[in-house]
């Protein structure tokens, strides 16, 4: 037999050895990283301070800012492990979202990461955990943030079912004086007022807007007044209603 017959079956073997080696080490990973798996208590150390890390930053208040975030963003998950939103400490949660979010008041990274991600918690505590950050933390800079108060409206309203403080907050969003806001901000509170069954409250607050604001699209106005007129008349139909009880 010749030297070339002699390597070829070596050849063929060599792909299948490669191959059980990197399925060898594969595993191993695995199992090291199945022993390091974060537990519940251990997601998130307790908030640091703004100042502490302004420290780990530096001095840099943007890098401080952006390893607070990262850090947030990463708890708990990292080497094939997802860690359920239920399974976090919320208190704590919050306060690490506070002392990063004062490194950049102007930034909405952390007010996003609040609302749109940690706010999808299946439990009605840790989402109203979040609504009241995210409220406490739009007064730093409201003219902003008005965006992030009007998802905590929503989010007060459809997942926690509490129409009272879906009402202060969309009076809050309506209260602000910026250039420039959507009409539909100054509309909020109509909204939930309807949503609430207080009708005539909402036709009335529509139409002090509606006459208020010259600057209207007619396409506004008449959704506007549409608004109030389908109020107006539920409300009538409601009162009728109530007369013809004995």
């Amino acid at each position: 037999m010749t030297a070339t017959g002699m390597r070829s079956p070596l050849r063929r073997l060599a792909p299948a050895g490669i191959a059980l080696v990197l399925l060898g080490a594969q595993l191993a990973l695995g199992l090291a990283l199945e022993r390091q798996r974060a537990r519940p208590a251990g997601i998130l150390p307790p908030p640091p301070s703004p100042r502490a890390l302004l420290v780990r930053g530096l001095g840099d208040r943007q890098l401080a800012y952006r390893l607070g975030a990262l850090e947030l963003q990463e708890a708990g998950d990292g080497g094939g492990i997802v860690t359920p939103l239920l399974l976090y400490d919320y208190d704590r949660l919050a306060g690490w979202l506070d002392a990063v979010d004062r490194l950049d008041p102007k930034s909405g990274h952390v007010m996003a990461m609040a609302t749109y991600y940690f706010a999808l918690a299946t439990d009605p505590a840790k989402v109203r955990r979040m609504v009241a950050f995210v409220v406490e933390a739009f007064e730093r800079h409201p003219e902003s943030r008005w965006r992030f108060l009007a998802h905590a409206a929503y989010l007060a309203r459809f997942r926690l079912h509490d129409r009272a403080w879906a009402l202060a907050i969309a009076r809050r969003l309506a209260s602000l004086d910026i250039e420039g806001l959507p009409v539909w901000t100054k509309q909020m509170p109509a909204f939930v007022l309807a949503d609430m069954g207080e009708d005539e409250a909402a036709a009335d607050l529509m139409n002090a807007i509606l006459d208020s604001d010259p600057g209207l699209s007619s396409a506004e106005r008449r959704l506007m007044t549409d608004f109030i007129d389908r109020h107006r008349a539920a409300d009538l139909n409601v009162d009728g209603l109530r007369r013809r009880k004995p």
